[in-house]
């Protein structure tokens, strides 16, 4: 959030130039803060999900961000004690996935990395060898982030208007 902030307030500056406020910078910063206290909305079934998969599975949390922001919502969200690991990194790509690999012992094709966005979870977990699945969701720019899945060999799509997730492979295809 304080890089969000930062941003705010930088963007702000630059266009409101020599009209620019205190009291509006005092605004945005107010608003930061309310953000930052607000914790995360929580996919219904979310919950559920990771208490049963917990019980089964070694379930590590991998996200991108910077660490202190992450970690403050990870704790916001109240989804921590589901985890084992809680792995925040800068950059999620195919080396970044390799040393998580590496260094929770994980066997490649025992992993899974389950997450939203081809871009930065499905194609480089995929690409080291890692079993992947995506999952959608309403706020997915399709055009955009599905493009990214042309090069992935296996993904999985979840059927969103189903009762139940239900999983289609797709190998070699263009979407």
């Amino acid at each position: 959030m304080r890089s969000f902030g930062r941003s705010l307030e930088e963007t702000y500056l630059k266009l409101a130039d020599q009209m620019a406020k205190r009291e509006t910078l005092a605004l945005i910063h107010s608003r930061v803060i309310d953000l930052e206290r607000t914790p995360p909305k929580i996919l219904d079934g979310v919950p559920e999900t990771l208490a049963y998969l917990t019980e089964r599975h070694r379930l590590i949390l991998f996200t991108k961000g910077e660490p202190a922001e992450q970690a403050a919502k990870v704790e916001r969200s109240g989804l921590q004690g589901f985890f084992e690991f809680i792995e925040i990194v800068a950059e999620k790509d195919p080396e970044t996935y390799g040393g998580l690999v590496h260094k929770h012992k994980i066997v490649k094709s025992h992993g899974w990395m389950i997450g939203n966005s081809p871009r930065s979870d499905i194609n480089p977990a995929m690409k080291i060898g890692l079993n992947a699945v995506f999952i959608p969701h309403q706020g997915l720019r399709k055009a955009r982030d599905l493009a990214f899945l042309s090069r992935t060999a296996w993904s999985f799509l979840a059927g969103t208007d189903c009762p139940n997730w239900t999983l289609y492979p797709t190998r070699h295809r263009r979407i």
